[in-house]
């Protein structure tokens, strides 16, 4: 098997978890509301990550990225504006490779960024969403909760509701 598993062995996180991607691929047969798919993706990375926050970003035309959605773990939408850490999602979007920041603020701080040190951010995770081999945005999640560390785990969970959210938002 490539990469890492989605199951964990611990049965009510699997549940979580699965139940988190069920929710995602039902949206994409839904009504075909992109808006509340967005929003529900970022819901579920939230929840299956742990994370305090999380943000959708899609590519403009000058090839930065924008904030699409931005959610707290409360399932409240947060301003666009939010920051959060700009170099992190533009090492996803150039690299097209995911990232799992760990102990941010103190090992990797220097070399991804002041943003990470200024929002006290401990816990990054942000994956390329790819459509038929090409990027189409970045998903992104963090916390600076000291007791929350993502996984290997919560990154291939992570990854394959980045892969229904990319179907979505291509169709």
């Amino acid at each position: 098997m490539n990469g890492p598993s989605l199951l964990t062995g611990d049965r009510g996180r699997d549940e979580r978890n699965v139940d988190a991607l069920l929710k995602a691929l039902a949206g994409l047969h839904g009504r075909g509301d992109l808006e509340a798919l967005v929003r529900s993706a970022v819901d579920g990375a939230i929840l299956v990550t742990g994370a305090q926050r999380g943000v959708l970003l899609l590519p403009q035309p000058d090839g930065g990225l924008a904030v699409r959605t931005a959610r707290d773990r409360a399932g409240k939408d947060l301003p666009s504006t939010l920051r959060y850490s700009s170099s992190v999602t533009k090492k996803v979007w150039s690299t097209g490779q995911p990232s799992l920041t760990m102990d941010a603020e103190g090992s990797a701080a220097g070399a991804l960024g002041k943003s990470i040190l200024d929002l006290r951010l401990l816990s990054i995770l942000a994956v390329p969403l790819r459509a038929k081999d090409r990027p189409i945005g970045v998903l992104y999640v963090d916390s600076t909760a000291t007791a929350k560390e993502f996984t290997v785990g919560d990154r291939a969970v992570f990854e394959a509701l980045a892969g229904i959210v990319a179907v979505a938002i291509e169709q």
